[in-house]
């Protein structure tokens, strides 16, 4: 197996601290890069992606997005640590409607 940190941050981003889902996406949308020496050696080849918290699921979505768009075939990802939702998810695509 080898290890190898793929992606950088291409532009600059917001503190994600406070930011609802929603906000999260939109601030790391087209934020990461694929290191090009990575990309030459990844392309085509089946991945595990890698982060260390997972809080919205944002990083891992856009990091995914972003590896995929440059060929990488992302098979799986895992997190070390999650953070506890502060309350339901209520909302587009949980099954629920947020109440008026």
């Amino acid at each position: 197996m080898t290890v190898r940190s793929a992606l950088a941050v291409g532009r600059r981003v917001a503190d994600q601290a406070g930011l609802d889902a929603r906000a999260r996406r939109a601030n790391l949308a087209g934020a990461f890069v694929v290191r090009v020496r990575s990309r030459d050696l990844l392309t085509g080849r089946a991945v595990l992606l890698v982060d260390d918290v997972l809080t919205t699921g944002a990083t891992l979505a856009e990091a995914a997005r972003v590896l995929r768009v440059a060929g990488v075939n992302v098979r799986a990802a895992a997190v070390v640590a999650a953070t506890r939702r502060r309350r339901p998810a209520i909302g587009p695509g949980s099954g629920e409607d947020r109440p008026s």
